[in-house]
């Protein structure tokens, strides 16, 4: 794989067109989940660092944990390049799609459906930390680089 190849499939830099589509997610994830009016207060005052934190550590750092070691096991195996599981690691450590909060909002109740907004709200913001860590601890130990 050439690094225009590396470079197609992993643009190094976010546009200003995709900063704009992010701010705007995440302004619809704050809406959604009812932070900025009274009844997400409520809902977020049930929500306790009891159910969210081992959400987000399951999610942030143990699946991650896994992927790293798996991926570079794959990687020293020489069964991956260093390009693909680096892709393969970048999809670990990013948080939930939202598409569940749509199916929560579709098949569950109100209150299922608010839960699962906050999660998916509480994991974004989550991960603005986590991911330059594992980015950081990736490259500390397999380095960036194409080749």
């Amino acid at each position: 794989m050439s690094a225009a190849d590396f470079q197609a499939i992993l643009p190094v830099t976010l546009g200003p067109v995709a900063k704009l589509f992010a701010l705007g997610f995440v302004g619809l994830l704050l809406r959604r989940s009812g932070v900025l009016d009274n009844r997400g207060v409520d809902t977020l005052t049930r929500l306790t660092v009891c159910v969210l934190l081992p959400m987000i550590l399951l999610r942030l750092m143990a699946f991650p944990a896994l992927g790293f070691l798996a991926l570079g096991g794959l990687l020293h195996a020489g069964l991956l390049t260093r390009a693909w599981a680096f892709l393969l690691f970048l999809q670990t450590i990013s948080p939930t799609a939202t598409n569940i909060a749509a199916i929560a909002r579709q098949y569950g109740s109100e209150e299922v459906s608010d839960f699962v907004n906050h999660l998916c709200l509480m994991l974004y913001l989550a991960a603005m930390a986590t991911i330059p860590f594992w980015i950081m601890i990736w490259a500390m130990k397999f380095g960036l680089g194409i080749g």
